[in-house]
């Protein structure tokens, strides 16, 4: 049944790659700016065809697949010419010699590397999806410190703006000292924080776009809005019982049976290898006549028991990393659901308090002008807010990152973002 599964998995990374590799960039781009339009949904076909880390991930795979194809190549035949002759007689012998190792193990050994590389490709399977986690991520943080920075330029507005009042609240036009002080600090934080958060940006930016394979020659725009979207979780149980059917998993299940078919194959047998040749030969120059023989390799010292025992061992610990790392799964399964409940909680009490459509510093500014709060006030309040954004698009950064990783341990469809 094992088996079965790991042929329909490989079947369908084979038609995956065949995909992949028909021509066409999946990049769309804007005629009018030039720049490349990412949407969310879009990461994946962009990542798997463009990606220099997927590419790597695939020729990994294919190098597996060629040790396996090596392994199955019979050994070349040898030819040899003998020729002795003396005073009494002279004759001469060409002969062709083929050697056969482990002659009753190879088709163990052969079934035992179809194993092995349906394992390397469901391998394979699950380090692309843990890729396509990071560049999900990436598209996350990167839209929201836009957004963040959208607001950070709103905050200086409403101190450029709160500026002004208090100029024209002086019949001079000028400002006190420590009114001039007061926004003076607040320009300085405010721009040193945009300063930081475009600087982060454009690291994250160029990180982002070489993990995806994204040409650095054009703009880049992400098309699709972050926001944060309230889920419903199922329970832990739900989810470990969905561990066995991710990639991993079943990929360290099949290598383990391939390995112990090819220790069964390899364990010592009457014959470990034989060899086989004939020829012609020629006596006196007057007779002729052909030559044919046999050698069994006799298993006196070596009877291959120091391979088995490799191979073994080498499925014993694949086991025990299986283990191990279900474990570590169920565990961390515990762990995400517990904190992208208690974010999801905590981002929708304050969501409401940060919308960028009805912003706190607008009221607070209309408050300003109308001489009921003080400038000292009113510059507390940007920052109280300013800060708490950076600490809000944090926390909604790892609350989907968290959500990305859930859906990568379990194979479950758990966020979606509209386009």
């Amino acid at each position: 049944m094992l088996y079965r599964t790991c042929r329909s998995a490989v079947l369908v990374w084979a038609i995956l790659g065949l995909f992949l590799a028909i021509p066409g960039s999946p990049l769309p781009a804007d005629a009018r700016t030039g720049a490349y339009e990412v949407r969310f949904e879009d990461i994946e076909t962009i990542m798997r065809a463009e990606s220099p880390r997927a590419k790597i991930i695939t020729q990994e795979v294919a190098s597996v697949a060629a040790a396996r194809d090596r392994s199955r190549m019979w050994s070349n035949p040898s030819l040899a010419y003998e020729h002795e002759e003396n005073s009494l007689f002279r004759e001469g012998q060409v002969s062709l010699r083929k050697r056969f190792d482990q002659p009753f193990a190879q088709g163990g050994l052969s079934e035992g590397w179809d194993g092995i590389v349906a394992s390397a490709e469901l391998r394979g399977m699950q380090e692309s999806e843990n890729l396509l986690v990071e560049m999900k991520a990436g598209y996350v943080r990167l839209k929201l410190t836009e957004s963040y920075l959208d607001r950070l330029a709103r905050f200086g507005e409403v101190v450029d703006l709160a500026h002004a009042v208090a100029r024209d609240r002086h019949a001079e036009g000028a400002l006190s000292g420590a009114e001039k002080q007061l926004i003076r600090l607040a320009t300085f934080s405010l721009e040193a924080t945009a300063r930081r958060v475009r600087q982060d940006q454009r690291r994250g930016e160029a990180d982002w776009r070489v993990a995806m394979g994204l040409p650095s020659s054009s703009s880049l725009r992400l098309v699709t809005p972050v926001t944060f979207r309230p889920l419903s979780l199922d329970d832990v149980a739900h989810y470990e019982a969905l561990l066995s059917g991710r990639p991993g998993s079943r990929s360290r299940e099949t290598l383990a049976v391939a390995l112990g078919r090819q220790a069964e194959a390899s364990k010592p047998g009457l014959v470990p290898a034989f060899d086989i040749y004939g020829g012609y030969k020629r006596f006196a120059d007057e007779y002729d006549g052909f030559v044919a023989g046999i050698a069994v390799d006799l298993p006196l010292f070596s009877g291959n028991s120091g391979a088995a025992k490799k191979l073994e061992a080498e499925r014993l610990i694949v086991e025990n990393r299986l283990s191990m790392d279900m474990a570590l799964c169920r565990e961390e399964i515990a762990a995400l659901v517990v904190s992208i409940g208690e974010a999801g909680e905590s981002l929708a009490d304050i969501t409401g308090d940060l919308d960028p459509d009805e912003p706190l510093t607008d009221h607070l500014l209309l408050q300003y002008r109308e001489g009921t709060l003080s400038l000292d006030a009113l510059l507390g309040a940007i920052q109280i807010e300013a800060s708490a954004l950076e600490s809000y698009y944090d926390e909604l950064a790892a609350y989907y990152l968290n959500i990305f990783r859930l859906e990568t341990i379990t194979g479950a469809t758990i966020a979606r973002f509209e386009p």
